[in-house]
């Protein structure tokens, strides 16, 4: 399912072990692309703003967000963040996300079945 691209502060909701617990993006997020469902969007988007927050360079981002999702998801992820590149790529139909955290740019996909899904 295609979402036009919108900006949103997101303070999101992820049930760990239980128990409800909110945190809050600290950078402005744009949707471009969303065909992944609405948890593991959430995920991706806490996921790049904790891996930014940890990372000064985009391919470590990029790599500790692709090692999450190939953990928590299964199948093999890929995942490019920065703020400017083209792509051209093959994914599966319901595994892939591109959305903007302040002025990075992040792609992320998986190029076979994601096995926990």
């Amino acid at each position: 399912r295609y979402i036009p691209a919108r900006i949103f502060s997101a303070t999101l909701t992820m049930a760990e072990e239980s128990t409800s617990e909110e945190k809050v993006v600290s950078r402005k997020v744009c949707l471009h692309r969303v065909e992944v469902p609405v948890a593991i969007k959430d995920a991706a988007i806490l996921a790049a703003d904790a891996a930014m927050d940890k990372y000064s360079t985009e391919k470590d981002v990029a790599t500790d967000l692709k090692r999450t999702f190939d953990v928590a998801y299964g199948g093999t992820w890929h995942c490019v963040v920065g703020a400017n590149y083209g792509s051209s790529i093959t994914h599966q139909t319901t595994s892939l996300l591109f959305f903007q955290l302040d002025q990075a740019h992040v792609l992320i996909f998986c190029s076979d079945t994601p096995s926990k899904c």
